[in-house]
């Protein structure tokens, strides 16, 4: 029964580690459908950040481009020309009220200027006292344009700050005399996204975007390449923790999640990355919702768990009881058949004792009667009482020996003992003397005199009895020469017992069957077919041991002879 408990417990240990096992594995694919669905739900949404930010900056870009088209075409073309007579005040004029018109509907607006085709800024509407320096070589986007004489857009530093800036060539008949250029602040797209989205935001503007209106020294610097220009002071506060280019960029602040984004990139009008605009989203109800949803998982998953337990655990218990009946059952069913067994060998034995007891029984009986009559005739000397006496106790020793011998082996106590096996075999002997004389069998003794073990002896001599008798019957109406040889030895530090006969063998379709409950080739009226089984479970199960039987050929005194070998192995400590 404790042994069924520990195998219980310990099935039950490897379940709760496999169990335990199987939850992380569930916890962890969990987590992770839970994070990809807030990542989606991510993703989505930058998309249509995305999205909205690249319709505002198209829109932006038509609707400037518009503007400006209308304006340079307004009054036949008035502005223009101004602009080719190099007239700064009237086109200041001209310029000033459809600058005013255009910052009505967009006061993101803050910068038009006028520049020459060497890049020199003749009028900047927005500052009419800021003129004639020249940019040919620090305004890329100036340079490319009058290089190439088309319109470009493209977010670029000034000389006052980034902003978005749309720059139109100028013609006068059909002579390019130089450009306007319109500039509109990033707050345009980054309020409106805002707006739209509620997401906190920062300008990053890079290193070599120079800008005199900025004070480098008092930017923040993120990721060594940019600088803080403006936005949120969320973004001021962990300016050290914002990292690019990775999936997952967390910051905690006052018990409050943001996830940053920074693939938001402002590009120049050559599509290279000028600036970046970073975005805060508020994850702390996502997490909230994650966290919850997580709890779930895992009271989910450890009520399954203890669930299967308690189901496992009444389940091995129903099991065991029922294994610990059906073993109480099969133990009883083997005591029934090894004392069926033994009350068949006691038959035999009796009778096999009766027969040896008749020669002691005939000489005491002799010894005693021949003392009577000499005593009565007076011819009862010393020396032949002491002789007469002497044989009457040998053999009255004999008998008791003998009955001794019985009465251990039908006592059937299994007390494990420090047994001699030359002791063992003997009784054994003794057991069997009536059957060897009976049956005209020649037994040949080969004992290693000095085997002692840990055994059972009334188990040892039942398997030698059922050993026996199998070759005994196998000699049943044989005339010839009948012949049992047992040997014992110790090979690798085992006890080896080995049993052959001559009776020809045991047939091959038989012999992988030997062992087997109820198989026997005699009679129903003559055998069970119990004993070699009840000998292999004893030797096997009761005594950790190993039991083979074979077809042998061997010699001896120069004879070859053919018959079974039984080799039994015990472990000898």
């Amino acid at each position: 029964m404790e042994d069924y408990k520990h195998i219980k417990i310990k099935l039950l240990l490897l379940i709760v580690v496999l169990l335990s096992v199987f939850s992380l594995v569930i916890f962890y694919y969990e987590k992770n459908n839970i994070k990809n669905e807030i990542n989606k739900k991510h993703n989505i949404l930058r998309k249509n950040i995305d999205k909205t930010f690249n319709t505002l900056l198209d829109d932006l870009k038509i609707t400037t481009s518009k503007r400006i088209d209308a304006m340079l075409a307004h009054n036949d073309y008035l502005i223009v020309k101004k602009f080719a007579n190099k007239d700064r005040e009237a086109l200041y004029k001209a310029s000033k009220m459809r600058y005013d018109s255009i910052k009505l509907s967009n006061e993101f607006l803050k910068i038009m200027t006028f520049r020459l085709s060497d890049g020199t800024t003749f009028l900047r509407v927005h500052k009419p006292e800021m003129y004639g320096d020249k940019l040919n070589q620090k305004r890329k986007i100036i340079v490319d344009t009058n290089l190439l004489q088309t319109r470009h857009f493209g977010f670029e530093v000034g000389k006052l700050k980034m902003t978005y800036r749309v720059v139109v060539p100028i013609f006068y008949k059909d002579k390019y005399i130089g450009l306007i250029e319109v500039g509109i602040e990033p707050e345009y797209v980054m309020e409106r996204i805002n707006k739209i989205y509620n997401l906190k935001n920062a300008l990053l503007i890079k290193k070599d975007m120079k800008s005199v209106s900025m004070n480098k020294n008092k930017l923040k610097i993120i990721e060594k390449d940019y600088y803080l220009a403006r936005g949120d002071d969320l973004f001021k506060r962990y300016s050290d923790k914002i990292v690019f280019n990775i999936e997952h960029n967390h910051i905690t602040d006052n018990g409050e999640e943001y996830h940053i984004d920074s693939n938001l990139n402002l590009l120049d009008h050559k599509k290279r990355i000028a600036a970046k605009l970073l975005l805060a989203y508020d994850t702390t109800d996502n997490i909230k919702e994650f966290n919850q949803l997580l709890k779930i998982n895992i009271i989910r998953i450890v009520l399954l768990v203890l669930l299967i337990l308690i189901v496992l655990n009444i389940s091995f218990n129903y099991f065991i009881n029922k294994i610990i009946e059906e073993t109480k059952k099969n133990i009883q069913n083997e005591k029934q058949l090894l004392e069926s067994s033994k009350m068949v060998s006691m038959g035999e034995m009796i009778g096999n004792i009766a027969h040896q007891w008749r020669q002691p029984l005939s000489v005491i009986s002799s010894a005693s009667t021949s003392m009577i009559v000499e005593k009565q005739l007076d011819i009862l000397d010393d020396d032949t009482l002491y002789k007469t006496c002497n044989a009457i106790n040998d053999n009255a020793q004999y008998l008791s020996h003998t009955i001794e011998d019985f009465k251990n082996f039908i006592k059937g106590d299994r007390e494990k003992e420090n047994i001699e096996l030359t002791n063992i075999i003997n009784s054994f002997l003794n057991l069997v003397q009536g059957t060897i004389k009976n049956n005209n069998i020649d037994l040949i003794i080969e004992l290693d005199n000095d085997i002692k073990f840990n055994g059972y002896p009334n188990e040892l001599i039942q398997c030698f009895i059922n050993i026996f008798n199998n070759s005994k019957d196998a000699y049943a109406n044989s005339d010839k020469k009948k012949m049992i040889i047992i040997k014992t030895s110790i090979e690798n530090d085992k006890v080896v017992i080995i049993f052959k006969d001559n009776a020809g063998g045991i047939p091959q379709d038989v012999l992988p069957k030997i062992f087997e409950p109820y198989f026997t080739t005699k009679h129903q009226s003559q055998g069970t077919g119990l004993g070699l089984n009840m000998t292999y479970n004893l030797i096997v199960d009761g005594m950790n041991g190993d039991i083979k039987a074979q077809n042998k050929e061997y010699t001896y005194e120069n004879n070859k002879y053919i018959g079974a070998e039984f080799k039994i192995t015990l472990p000898l400590s």
